[in-house]
């Protein structure tokens, strides 16, 4: 009897894996390296306001960056993941 619950319950988990997709990369590792490139660059951009350049361009390449580095980093892991 404990086994029809149990039966039941991967049923569920498979008709809502059909419907939402497999989160599995969303647990697997959180994407830091492009957020550690933006806070560089955000750090570069306050250093270099003492050298009275803009420190905008800065911060918004490090965010452009940081972006395209996480979601490459995310690629890799679900491609990694469905690789299994």
């Amino acid at each position: 009897m404990a086994d029809d619950g149990l039966d039941r319950m991967r049923e569920i988990a498979d008709a809502a894996e059909k419907v939402m997709g497999d989160g599995a990369h969303l647990f697997e590792h959180h994407c830091r390296n492009g957020d550690w490139l933006f806070i560089g660059a955000t750090a570069a951009a306050l250093a270099s306001s003492l050298l009275h350049v803009g420190p905008g361009p800065i911060v918004v390449g490090g965010l452009v960056l940081g972006f395209v580095v996480n979601r490459t980093e995310a690629k890799q892991i679900i491609a990694r993941l469905r690789g299994r």
